[in-house]
């Protein structure tokens, strides 16, 4: 034996050849095997049938007497026993993580068992390239892991299975780990038809067994003309399935979406559709079962709570289409042609499923486990796959909307990975892949963000509100905890209860830090939730836009009136004209969704929105639809009907002025923004974090950001003295970079005198003009590059030189190394060299080290960047711990 052996293995092979009842005895003295599981096995010290696991060692051994008591021996130790005369030996192949996922016998010549493997990625194909090449090469034994001896007085329970058909020779695929487990036997028969053995190795899989018998024989009986299934052999062992394979000689197996797979997706809808109302679908009694063995703990905790509050957005009310659906849609399970695809492994089949759940489903696993994208990339594709004529003809044809079945998919992939994860002791990395995915998918899907912290507060904020004067200003969702996770809360109310409310967001347990801006008519509170959540309250006591006043606030607070869920909102007409106001004033047309959110509660009560307005601003010459967009005009004939108003007149506008001016002042020493840089060797996948923590920013924590590249750009590149600037940009973005020529000591010092004079220029002009107004500047390499790389500036000048003229550099607030192994930056840069990468990246983290030991103004992170969403997460983290 080489290679590990693991419980769970041995566990599998006992579960395969020994028969239901035995008595077990394991001969490990020097404790090789890995305990992954404890031993729980199905034995009886009174069973006839006694199993002995034999492993090797040098010191201890049993005699030939001792091992003829055992009926069957495993033995990895290959020690003959004349006693036990059946003989067979197998070979195993490992997974990444050690474990067996292969067996074949020493019969096997062409790698039989490869029929298992997914080939759908060149690194799939190379792998199966060589393995194909050691078996014909007669080099087998240096890609297997390990070998094992079966033992036995009588015959072997496989071999009973097995003997059903006629065969030469067999291999196995021993499954994914899991509740739904089963062993796949590959058969090469006397007549050269290959058959498929499929055995169950849990109580679930037996189910699923059965499951797929039952929709086999259903689905021949249909006319499908592009999807061909297995046909099913009759075997005597009832919880073994039996089918014969299916021809793959002129088929292959392909992770693209092909014309076929839209053809055999358009068959099942045709041939198995039907309407029903979703709380009456058999789809949806299931996720209720689901959802109720769901336990919320550890690393699960999240996903649970999001799928529970999945389940609660959708309207169990709605009609539905529904059909037939494979349920396991993927590349590994299907082989194809150019006009027929081939089927197979439908044990997870459904009757009622919602329509392109096979769509979506084979998407996401290539997502997920081939391409290994993000859940918003694979959300893409899926809707780029729905434009496809004969998708969008049944989307058409049916009033499908796709975003409400694409979220009745994630529910429901949801809740099967998490029963499944929550009775694993230990996730594979392909599961952990999958389970970050699907929160992903759980968090994009929900109306709001489920976690406990954020919708625990605002529902205590609401108490803590009860008693004092207040409303929520325009308020969308009439249940404030479901807010969207990107929506913040506008709160009017009296003056007096800002200090107390504000005392009371800092004190509450479920909050991590807060951060208070307060102005002369409200304060803005940033709220940082423990678990990572954000949420930004405006509590507002003067409806103010600059130097004057919009409203009077007594008249917004005193029309106060619950909604059908107890919280107080105004008047909606009033509450209109402050949205109104508010974005005319400042610039803006009212977003769409304001506009449909009051059509609703006003134009259904009879009250056309634009009326109150037209009449009480004198803007009656405009049209309703003029109204709605920013009109310069529109702007300042409400400014000067404000103007007029008592609430602006006399020694008020003084006082008014006096306010704004002290606002401002509080402004620029308060609300300063942050600089927050990444850098990194090219195709460590720098971009696509910075566009990610961009739209976070913007979205989550509602900052306006600005992206900067390499430097402040106050002074243009090189090139645009001769270019001009937009051609010399574009000649800039089509060039490779760290190919420049230049090995000139004076050259290079002019060059680097250049752009050092951008920094201590520009450096300055960002300070003014962003960071002293509260943006962020997110920089997309930084000065660091001209120490460690500046090559790639066609710069080459003494290290050390320029290194220490970073003193006189300004310092920014975050800075992170993204880093990858060189495999990794190959792939997709291949224009890099891999001693470059190793060397480059070694500069960066003794820097950033360097960094962090002798500045204290900033923090200097290096992140291996293997996973988008874990290094996401840390950027993130690491921006609250500053914000």
């Amino acid at each position: 034996m080489k290679g590990t052996l693991f419980i769970s293995d041995i566990l599998i092979l006992l579960k395969l050849y020994a028969p239901k009842l035995y008595q077990l005895e394991v001969w490990d003295p020097n404790q090789t095997v890995i305990e992954d599981i404890s031993w729980k096995v199905d034995t009886q010290q009174l069973a006839d049938f006694k199993v002995l696991v034999y492993l090797p060692n040098t010191d201890y051994f049993y005699s030939e007497d001792s091992l003829s008591t055992f009926d069957l021996i495993l033995d990895f130790s290959e020690t003959n026993s004349k006693y036990l005369p059946i003989q067979l030996k197998m070979n195993y192949l490992n997974n990444p993580q050690g474990k067996m996922r292969w067996l074949f016998s020493n019969k096997n010549k062409k790698a039989t068992f490869l029929k298992f493997y997914n080939t759908g990625t060149f690194k799939a194909r190379l792998n199966a390239f060589a393995i194909k090449a050691s078996f014909k090469l007669g080099l087998k034994n240096w890609v297997r892991s390990g070998t094992f001896i079966l033992r036995s007085k009588k015959p072997l329970k496989l071999t009973q299975i097995i003997e059903e058909v006629q065969n030469k020779d067999y291999s196995l695929f021993l499954g994914s780990e899991g509740n739904n487990r089963t062993a796949l036997a590959e058969i090469e028969s006397n007549d050269n038809v290959s058959y498929f053995f499929k055995i169950p190795l849990t109580m679930v899989s037996k189910d699923s067994v059965v499951n797929e018998k039952r929709f086999l024989k259903m689905l021949h009986k249909q006319s499908f003309r592009t999807l061909h299934v297995p046909e099913v052999t009759d075997s005597s062992f009832k919880e073994v399935l039996i089918t014969q394979g299916i021809e793959t000689s002129k088929s292959k197996r392909s992770s693209m979406f092909t014309d076929v797979h839209f053809s055999a997706i358009e068959e099942l809808v045709q041939e198995t559709k039907e309407f029903s109302q979703l709380i009456d679908s058999t789809f949806w009694k299931g996720i209720h079962v689901d959802l109720s063995q769901l336990v919320k703990r550890d690393a699960l905790f999240k996903p649970v709570l999001l799928a529970q509050q999945l389940k609660a957005d959708l309207n169990a009310e709605l009609g539905i289409y529904t059909c037939l659906s494979h349920g396991d849609f993927t590349p590994w399970n299907m082989f194809v042609t150019p006009d027929k695809l081939n089927v197979y492994d439908w044990e997870m089949a459904e009757a009622q499923m919602p329509l392109l759940f096979d769509l979506f489903h084979f998407h996401f696993q290539t997502g997920v486990l081939v391409t290994q994208i993000s859940y918003e990339e694979i959300k893409t594709i899926i809707y780029q796959a729905c434009a496809h004529p004969k998708v969008k003809a049944i989307i058409d044809l049916y009033g499908i909307d796709v975003a409400v079945y694409l979220k009745l998919y994630v529910l429901k992939s949801a809740t099967k990975y998490l029963i499944d994860f929550q009775n694993q002791p230990n996730l594979n990395l392909q599961n952990e892949w999958i389970l970050l995915t699907l929160e992903e998918a759980l968090e994009d899907s929900c109306e709001y963000i489920g976690n406990e912290h954020r919708p625990v507060f605002i529902a205590d904020l609401n108490t803590a509100m009860e008693t004092f004067s207040h409303a929520y200003l325009k308020l969308l969702e009439p249940e404030v905890t479901k807010l969207s996770v990107n929506s913040d809360l506008d709160i009017v109310l009296e003056k007096e209860a800002v200090n107390t409310l504000v005392s009371f967001c800092k004190n509450h347990s479920k909050v991590g830090k807060v951060k208070v801006f307060s102005k002369s008519f409200m304060s803005t509170v940033e709220i940082f939730f423990k678990d990572e959540g954000f949420l930004a309250v405006d509590f507002i006591h003067a409806f103010k836009r600059k130097n004057i006043i919009m409203m009077d606030v007594d008249a917004v607070l005193n029309s106060a009136r619950p909604n059908a869920n107890g919280y107080l909102i105004p008047d909606p007409v009033l509450d209109f004209e402050y949205a109104y106001l508010f974005y005319q004033l400042n610039g803006a047309s009212i977003p769409e969704k304001y506009q449909r959110h009051f059509a609703d509660v006003i134009d259904g009560g009879g009250m056309e929105i634009p009326s109150h307005i037209q009449i009480k601003y004198d803007l009656t010459s405009y049209s309703k639809a003029e109204l709605m967009s920013f009109n310069p005009k529109i702007q300042a004939q409400i400014g000067r009907k404000i103007s007029a108003s008592s609430l602006n007149f006399g020694f008020k506008f003084i006082n008014h002025w006096f306010d704004y001016a002290m606002d401002t002042v509080y402004d620029i020493t308060n609300r300063q923004g942050l600089v927050i840089t990444f850098s990194g060797v090219d195709g460590a996948g720098k971009t696509t974090i910075i566009d990610k923590v961009k739209r976070k920013l913007e979205t989550k924590y509602r900052k306006e950001v600005v992206l900067l590249r390499h430097r402040p750009g106050v002074l243009p590149i090189l090139s645009a003295i001769k270019h001009g600037k937009k051609e010399a940009e574009q000649i800039a973005s089509v060039t490779m970079p760290r190919l420049g020529n230049n090995n000139n000591v004076l050259s290079s010092l002019a060059r680097f005198t250049y752009y050092f004079s951008d920094y201590m220029l520009g450096q300055i002009y960002v300070y003014f003009k962003y960071t002293l107004r509260g943006k962020i500047v997110l920089y997309d390499r930084y000065y660091f590059d001209f120490i460690n790389d500046a090559k790639r500036s066609n710069i080459q000048l003494n290290r050390g030189f320029v290194k220490s003229l970073y003193r006189l550099v300004f310092k920014p607030d975050l800075n992170f190394f993204l880093y990858a192994d060189a495999p990794t930056i190959l792939s997709r840069k291949k224009e890099m060299v891999a001693e470059e990468i190793v060397r480059i990246s070694s500069l960066y983290q003794k820097l950033f080290t360097e960094m962090e030991r002798d500045y204290k103004t900033g923090v200097y992170t290096s992140i291996e960047n293997k996973n988008l969403e874990d290094t996401l997460r840390k950027v993130l983290k690491s921006y609250q711990k500053v914000a």
